[in-house]
């Protein structure tokens, strides 16, 4: 389906076309080239309203089609000021398919212009594109009919809530044969781009709104309201600054082995600035003046953004000096800040506003809150600071049944030793065998819960049952028939599995998740495990 608006356009002029669909006939300004009555797929009600007293609601259909065309000269003063085109929409929870497979999309905007020969495309256009269950808004923009397109963001990471109106405004110019386009979703400001025109258009003949039906869509009807095309940006649209973790993990407890997004929306900045990104324990004090403070590898972790390649960051523990990491370097990767800033998912575009920033849980940081504070230093304006709001996440407890535990084994000496005295056997060299088996359970149970540690030892496992590392060996060996690393081996070689079949994390994340710093060392543990490779265990599953 095509939902075509005409402008009526009138130079200078504020207020260049509206609408909300109020009007006593809301179709008579449209040019109606469907086969289908527009009452069939097309339906106006207070139901479908943002505000006021109605809105629209539009099935998808390749022939459903409201039209007025625009010829709009692309020299025209009007595009070279620039036009922002705003309206509100919502896609409900039952309106969007169940198709989870690639590649589901379809246009939500499009401005339609005239290419070389006659060709036509659309150039800005927004679309919605389907990942999983979620459906997120993202906007191309091209060189030339049929070349690739630049994508604003450049990542999925602006999410539509199914129920929930949203606002939109997409700002379109056009400057000495240069497309200038930005984004702004929910009175935030999404990101902005350039494209050079090869073979300049003659026109923007149509200004598309709806979901233009591709081979699967991702939505069956889509809500419209309060549409307008105005010289101005809207008032209640405002350029912000802002982080925020990510929608695609939706939540703020984290735990060791889990992978912490940041997306990050801002207006756009040159080469001579950046954006200082400070993720601490709330329990660790430190300043902005400072430029967040000294580097504490437990508590405390400071980076400066600027481009996609090179990150500068503190990594001298107690200093606040500076040092620089890169893609590139595959000399440290088992170093800090390798082992938590994920160069491979880190993006950053400083000249659209976007970025995203990922961040690995180690067993290293302190359990509790954390709080992530930013901002943006623009050395082109005298060094001008602009403080993004702060967010918070929490860092799960590493072991939380420890105490319990803990407790339970000590309570069970207590007691064995009551009963051994108490029957005489106080005096045997050895525990009773039904204390010995009740010891290797709670060990078993330590394990289990214990294992995503990568610094866990023999030590950690005594103390768990509250006995020297020698004793506790030997009781669980006597039990089980093998040592409790070796059994700590094998839980994590089970659990490495369990993912493989159940999860989409990467064989990375995995092996952090249960417990190894060392991917060389997580790979030759899983082999001599499994007799397989973790690649070749995936692709005997996906056979089986």
């Amino acid at each position: 389906m095509v939902f075509i608006l005409g402008l009526f356009l009138c130079p200078h002029a504020d207020a260049l076309f509206s609408t909300d669909f109020e009007e006593p006939n809301p179709f008579a300004k449209w040019e109606i080239v469907s086969p289908s009555p527009v009452q069939d797929w097309a339906i106006v009600s207070d139901e479908y309203a943002a505000s006021g007293a109605k809105g629209i609601r539009i099935a998808s259909g390749d022939r459903y089609i409201l039209t007025k065309r625009v010829l709009l000269s692309l020299n025209s003063p009007e595009l070279k000021a620039g036009l922002y085109y705003s309206f509100d929409f919502k896609i409900n929870k039952s309106d969007i398919t169940a198709d989870t497979s690639a590649n589901i999309w379809c246009t939500l905007l499009s401005f339609v212009m005239s290419g070389n020969q006659s060709v036509l495309y659309g150039n800005p256009a927004l679309l919605l594109e389907k990942k999983g269950p979620d459906v997120f808004v993202k906007m191309l923009m091209r060189q030339k009919h049929g070349d690739n397109p630049l994508t604003i963001p450049p990542n999925p990471m602006v999410c539509v809530v199914p129920g929930m109106w949203h606002s939109i405004s997409v700002f379109i110019s056009i400057r000495d044969s240069v497309l200038i386009d930005s984004l702004l979703y929910d009175n935030r400001f999404i990101g902005a781009g350039t494209r050079k025109l090869i073979g300049m258009p003659a026109m923007i003949e149509k200004v598309e709104l709806g979901a233009e039906q591709a081979k699967r869509t991702p939505v069956s009807f889509i809500c419209f309201d309060n549409i307008s095309v105005s010289e101005r940006r809207p008032a209640s649209v405002k350029l912000m600054n802002q982080i925020t973790i990510s929608q695609r993990l939706n939540k703020t407890l984290f735990h060791i082995g889990d992978t912490l997004f940041l997306d990050m929306a801002f207006a756009p900045f040159g080469r001579k600035d950046y954006l200082d990104l400070n993720v601490r324990s709330s329990s660790f004090d430190t300043s902005k003046e400072d430029r967040f403070g000294v580097f504490n590898r437990k508590r405390n972790m400071v980076f400066s953004l600027y481009n996609s390649i090179r990150v500068p960051f503190k990594g001298d523990e107690g200093l606040n000096a500076w040092r620089g990491a890169s893609a590139g370097d595959t000399s440290a990767q088992n170093t800090y800040p390798y082992t938590t800033f994920l160069f491979k998912k880190y993006r950053f575009y400083p000249d659209r506003g976007v970025g995203t920033v990922a961040l690995r849980i180690t067993g290293d940081l302190e359990p509790g809150a954390w709080e992530i504070h930013g901002c943006i230093v623009r050395t082109s304006d005298s060094v001008a600071v602009q403080n993004l709001a702060p967010l918070h996440f929490t860092i799960a407890r590493k072991f939380p049944l420890i105490v319990l535990v803990g407790c339970g084994a000590a309570l069970l000496i207590v007691f064995g030793i009551i009963f051994m005295r108490m029957t005489g056997r106080s005096k045997e060299k050895g525990p009773l065998q039904g204390n010995i088996n009740e010891i290797a359970d709670k060990i078993d149970v330590f394990l289990a819960t214990a294992y995503t540690s990568s610094i866990l030892s023999n030590e950690d496992i005594a103390k768990a049952v509250y006995l020297s590392r020698s004793h506790a060996t030997a009781l669980y060996r006597r039990a089980r028939g093998i040592s409790p690393m070796q059994r700590l081996r094998d839980i994590r070689m089970e659990k490495a599995c369990e993912m493989l079949d159940k999860t989409d994390k990467t064989i990375s994340d995995i092996g952090f998740a249960v417990g190894f710093n060392d991917q060389n060392i997580f790979l030759r543990n899983f082999k001599k495990y499994n007799k397989l490779s973790p690649t070749e265990y995936q692709k005997q599953k996906k056979t089986v």
